[in-house]
């Protein structure tokens, strides 16, 4: 009986140890993955803010080079460009807070299925306990 014991708790730390490293590694994987897409988001927006500038210093002197700087056309043409790229930022900014909301996801799917299996060992635990107890509870005629 006391080898049963020794062999089951040896089996549940194991358990506990192996559901901790893989909750664990699933969390720095999560960080890591934020971490890049972060980086990765950061300089899609350098490099939008960037082309799109320039594009409005050439947009801006393609209309005058027309004659048509002030005209309607011309206004017009600069709303269209500041709208996509108003677009564009928005797309890389929603982009880099969806990889934040799957991370927080992903992270509370780890903790839950961590807990879950600590919450399942406990609870074989204690029906290990009962029916030991159980089992024992058929010698108390003899202990008098």
């Amino acid at each position: 009986m006391a080898q049963d014991l020794a062999n089951w708790d040896a089996a549940y730390s194991q358990r506990q140890r192996q559901r901790g490293l893989t909750r664990d590694a699933s969390l720095a994987q999560n960080a890591y993955t934020t971490f890049l897409s972060q980086q990765r988001g950061d300089r899609n927006l350098l490099d939008v803010n960037k082309s799109m500038t320039q594009g409005l210093e050439k947009l801006g002197s393609s209309f005058a080079h027309r004659g048509i700087a002030n005209s309607g056309l011309a206004n017009q043409g600069k709303s269209d460009y500041n709208d996509s790229w108003v677009q564009q930022n928005q797309a890389i900014t929603d982009g880099m807070d969806q990889t934040k909301q799957n991370e927080v996801f992903s992270n509370n799917n780890a903790w839950n299925s961590y807990n879950t299996g600590q919450a399942d060992d406990e609870l074989a635990k204690q029906n290990d306990i009962l029916s030991t107890a159980a089992s024992l509870k058929q010698f108390q005629p003899f202990l008098g």
